[in-house]
């Protein structure tokens, strides 16, 4: 199992980098939005927590295991959800901030925070310190 996956920017959230491949779709609104995709042999959940049908969202990616996409892949419903918010709060995850169905940024999120503040909040709140740091170091301004 891969520590976190490598984001392309410019990438569809939902298949983040040329050698990434979307493997389970687990829901989807105009675009895959939850499932799993492999990148160089390993499986990654992933997510978009914020902003589904808005301009910009918010996407996590948690590596898993090749039992664990197998299981993921068995249910459905709450039972899915309830194993995927286990995935999320049991592992550091990748938090990217997608526009236009494109990777624009991205960062790591720790399961101490996903444990404590939910998947969604954690995400957001991750995503948020990465825009601001980003924004004192001028690197908003540069790739306006």
């Amino acid at each position: 199992m891969s520590d976190q996956i490598h984001l392309l920017i410019g990438a569809n959230p939902w298949r983040p980098s040329g050698d990434a491949d979307l493997v389970e779709e687990f829901d989807n609104y105009d675009m895959p939005t939850a499932g799993v995709v492999a990148q160089s042999g390993c499986y990654f959940l992933f997510e978009c927590v914020e902003g589904i049908a808005l301009a910009a969202n918010v996407w996590l990616y948690a590596p898993i295991t090749e039992s664990e996409e197998e299981q993921l892949s068995r249910l459905s419903g709450s039972k899915l959800a309830q194993a995927m918010d286990e995935v999320w709060g049991s592992r550091d995850a990748t938090v990217a901030l997608a526009e236009g169905d494109a990777i624009r940024t991205g960062g790591t999120v720790s399961q101490h925070l996903i444990e404590h503040r939910g998947p969604r909040a954690a995400a957001v709140s991750a995503l948020q310190a990465i825009l601001k740091e980003m924004d004192a170091s001028g690197a908003l301004d540069a790739a306006s």
